[in-house]
């Protein structure tokens, strides 16, 4: 998905973007995968999930 479709998704939603390099669209599935859940873990942690 290019990066500027994401850019324009969020700003539609009022959605704050996390970039992360080097790891791919199936974060789980990718060898970066720990880089990813350092941004997710903390977001569920405050409730925002929800």
């Amino acid at each position: 998905m290019p990066l500027v479709s994401v850019r324009a998704t969020a700003r539609r939603y009022g959605a704050e973007i996390r970039e992360t390099g080097g790891v791919g669209h199936n974060t789980m599935l990718d060898a970066g995968w720990p880089e990813g859940w350092k941004q997710i873990e903390p977001w569920l942690a405050n409730g925002r999930a929800h």
